[in-house]
């Protein structure tokens, strides 16, 4: 019989890809990742993935990863913000963590597989667009390992999130009715830039227009993000943030519809690729999670995009995906927009 680990976060989706692997046929193994004790944000989930794993009748193993998590996740989060850029942790977390460290560590010398609750689609090693697109998780996956593509299974791939509950509440799951999880867990509940001045202390520096006036303060760069909105106490806003200098801590804004605020050609770096692009060649790009796909032209070897129109601000650090007839192919961190 073949063996699938399910990683259980103790959530709807996890419990529910666990019970349909079951239901197959598969020998399912539940890993809980303690990834870390900040704010006690694991120990409901971990009970939850417990009573879940009884009620399946399946085992349960509590893997602690606070130290990975902190060094691979926490830490560079921190400096890639004290830098001035935006990273995107549930990238990492999902290409260092979850395909990386754990895979490594459970399944690297065996034939075994593992799977998770995230809303996408591998079909012969390669990741697609799920049926529900309003929960399409692909965008956090480009950044796994080609070569363990096909030991993955994502069984939610052609359903519906609103199918996920019916099935857990038809099987008495106990989280059937649990809401999804929001934000980044070892934040909890508290702002995220609240959570950052913990780390970076507040800095004043100026805020400057796109003419070089003078608008107002701010209070360090890293509490800001290429295209936020934000007053900044300055008259005639609101304000977004269009340019910022890490190095003499100062932001630049625009208002809406300023042609500061909108870019077409993007450079990329730290690429991983699923299939091999071409020169010129016509791809699908999101350059943020809830964006729409963008039409563009892509180069590979300058790590280069060029959108067909403008778009509002690519932020470096974040990540810049790309499709093509559905498949996600590959994608990059922006480096910088133009």
């Amino acid at each position: 019989m073949t063996r699938v680990i399910v990683l259980l976060s103790g959530g709807v989706d996890s419990s529910v890809s666990a019970l349909l692997l079951k239901r197959a046929g598969f020998d399912v193994v539940g890993v809980h990742l303690r990834m870390t004790s900040l704010n006690n944000c694991s120990f409901q989930d971990w009970l939850d993935a417990k009573s879940v794993a009884q009620q399946l009748e399946i085992p349960l193993y509590t893997i602690d990863i606070e130290d990975e998590y902190r060094k691979l996740i926490m830490e560079k989060t921190i400096k890639d913000y004290e830098r001035g850029i935006t990273p995107n942790p549930d990238v990492l977390c999902n290409s260092e963590i979850k395909f990386g460290y754990v895979f490594e560590k459970l399944l690297r010398n065996s034939d075994d597989f593992i799977a998770t609750g995230h809303y996408a689609k591998n079909i012969d090693g390669l990741i697609r667009l799920p049926k529900d697109l309003q929960k399409d998780q692909t965008y956090f996956l480009w950044k796994i390992k080609k070569e363990i593509l096909p030991r993955i299974i994502f069984p939610l791939g052609d359903l519906l999130k609103s199918e996920v509950r019916k099935i857990a509440k038809e099987n008495n799951l106990i989280v059937a009715d649990k809401k999804d999880s929001q934000g980044l867990c070892f934040v909890g509940k508290i702002k995220f830039r609240d959570f950052l001045k913990s780390f970076l202390p507040p800095k004043e520096g100026p805020v400057y227009d796109t003419y070089g006036n003078l608008i107002g303060k701010h209070y360090g760069h890293f509490y800001y993000t290429l295209g936020q909105r934000h007053g900044f106490l300055a008259p005639q806003g609101p304000w977004y943030v269009a340019n910022k200098d890490p190095e003499k801590n100062v932001l630049v804004v625009a208002k809406e519809g300023d042609e500061a605020l909108t870019k077409k050609e993007i450079f990329y770096e730290e690429e991983n690729y699923f299939i091999e692009l071409k020169e010129n060649q016509d791809v699908l790009v999101k350059i943020r999670y809830r964006n729409e796909f963008l039409p563009a032209k892509i180069y590979p070897r300058e790590k280069r995009v060029i959108l067909k129109k403008k778009a509002k601000v690519p932020t470096p650090g974040q990540s810049i995906v790309f499709y093509k007839d559905s498949i996600l192919v590959g994608g990059g961190i922006i480096k910088e927009a133009l």
